[in-house]
This record gives C-alpha cells, structure tokens and sequence, in this order.
C-alpha cells in the first residue's frame, strides 16, 4: 500500500513596511491571499496577528496610491 501523497507549494511575493526599530505595527503589501488578482494590505500587529485588511482591484489601487501621495504632498508642502 503506497500511503504518499504530493504536497504543493505556493510562493508569494510581498512588499513590508515597519518601523526602523524592528518592532511594532507593520504593513504587507502584496497579492490577495484568495487568489481573487487583488491588491492586499494587510496590517500586522507587533505580536504577527493581522488587524486589518484591504483588498482592491489593480486599476483602484493605482487611484487610492496616486490619490494618497497628492495627500501626502499637500501636507507637507
């Protein structure tokens, strides 16, 4: 009785953000993790639980990106 059984592996590539101490809150951008093709952030506590998440559509992550560096612009302008 042959009892193997073939595993597969997933790789995905993601972007993060933290803070210069290494520790805290931190942010991961990259692919949904429903393979739906949408955008992902996802925020992570300090301990590596998520507390929030968004996912958009590509063409509405351009906007919301574009929209969020005019805002960062105006502010510090």
């Amino acid at each position: 009785m042959n009892t193997t059984t073939e595993q597969t592996y997933e790789m995905e590539t993601v972007r993060e953000i933290w803070p210069p101490t290494g520790s805290g809150e931190r942010y991961e951008i990259g692919p949904d993790r429903d393979g739906l093709g949408l955008v992902e952030i996802r925020v992570r506590e300090s301990g590596g639980g998520i507390s929030a998440r968004m996912s958009f559509e590509p063409e509405l992550a351009k906007l919301v990106a574009t929209a969020m560096l005019k805002c960062c612009n105006e502010i510090t302008d």
